[in-house]
């Protein structure tokens, strides 16, 4: 059935959207007079919106779109994964990346096989491709997932818990996490 998001990604985003508003409508003062703008931003216009891909599928088919859980919306194999010991994300989202794929998991058979051969064959035979592939990925631990990834040049990401977020090097050394002392 439906499922949350996890954070408010309307509210997110339509501020986002508000902000891009907001300089549109001073750049545009600046350039003409001090004329104003009307900005109107909807949560449910900012919703509709981010269903972007899922919209020109129904609008070029007709049919309306399965849903697919984690994995990708139109490339195959990309999306979420589990591993030995957590989850993936990978997006090999170009003929390239998947032939790169296949040999990072160590299947270069599947860049040939007819069923697989192009995109539209893999998102036909997505089922099968999956079956083949996610034995190969639930053995192996997320590091090593991810390394091959890396190595081969694939998007991926490790599905990190809040304590590994805030753990990540990166995230240390940009400082997203900051303590402060409240003065009451």
């Amino acid at each position: 059935g439906p499922m949350k998001a996890g954070p408010s990604v309307a509210d997110l985003v339509a501020g986002l959207y508000a902000a891009n508003a907001i300089q549109a409508a001073l750049y545009y003062r600046d350039a003409n007079g001090g004329e104003g703008q009307y900005i109107d931003i909807s949560l449910l216009d900012t919703t509709v919106a981010l269903v972007a891909q899922f919209a020109a599928h129904y609008f070029m088919s007709g049919e309306i779109p399965a849903r697919v859980g984690v994995r990708a919306n139109g490339g195959t194999p990309g999306g979420g994964y589990k591993c030995a010991d957590g989850d993936i994300l990978i997006a090999p989202g170009s003929q390239l990346l998947y032939e790169k794929f296949c040999d990072a998991i160590g299947c270069p058979e599947l860049k040939s096989n007819p069923r697989f051969v192009t995109n539209l064959e893999r998102v036909r035979n997505r089922k099968e491709l999956t079956d083949i592939i996610e034995p190969i990925i639930e053995a192996l631990p997320v590091a090593e997932m991810h390394a091959k990834m890396v190595t081969a040049g694939i998007p991926s990401s490790p599905v990190n818990d809040m304590a590994q977020v805030f753990e990540d090097e990166q995230i240390r050394e940009r400082g997203l996490a900051q303590q402060v002392v409240h003065p009451v």
